[in-house]
């Protein structure tokens, strides 16, 4: 629990590497449930970014010495934690109906990140200068202003769509 951790680093406890990987455990069970009580609810396909692409994206997060706080966070969601979590979401979406379009192939889709950060989802643009500020994306030809996230999600949840109608 988020509240106790902080609650020990307070008081100069530190967690032991297994209470830690049980609590990141525990975070990726919730997390699967909340997303297929999502899909369940919309009647919504998953569609996960691809887990080599974020592991490399860790790896360069590591380089540029971020902050304790991110730096905890990135090892706990490591290649090994989006694994099981692609694991828990096949389980729990296979129980709930959910099936593969094509024989074989997980309930979810994968898809790479490529590009998503940079392409506008209003009109398509891709520009690296719509990504000025970290946390804001600003279309440099629509003028479209979001926040980063939810232009990556959106961009990722087009690339589940278009797998849908191929």
């Amino acid at each position: 629990d988020a509240g106790k951790h902080k609650q020990a680093q307070r008081t100069n406890k530190t967690y032991s590497a297994r209470t830690l990987r049980a609590v990141a455990d525990e975070e990726i069970h919730r997390t699967a449930n909340e997303i297929v009580a999502l899909a369940v609810k919309h009647n919504a396909r998953v569609v996960l970014e691809d887990v080599q692409t974020t592991a490399s994206v860790a790896s360069r997060v590591r380089e540029k010495k971020v902050s304790r706080r991110r730096g905890a966070k990135r090892r706990i969601l490591t290649n090994a934690r989006f694994t099981k979590l692609k694991f828990r979401l096949e389980y729990r979406l296979r129980m709930q109906g959910f099936t593969s379009a094509r024989s074989g192939q997980a309930a979810y889709y994968e898809v790479s990140p490529a590009y998503t950060s940079v392409t506008c989802a209003q009109c398509g643009h891709q520009e690296k200068e719509s990504r000025k500020e970290w946390s804001v994306f600003l279309c440099s030809r629509c003028g479209h202003k979001v926040s980063v996230e939810v232009n990556v999600a959106t961009m990722i949840a087009a690339k589940g769509r278009h797998i849908d109608n191929v």
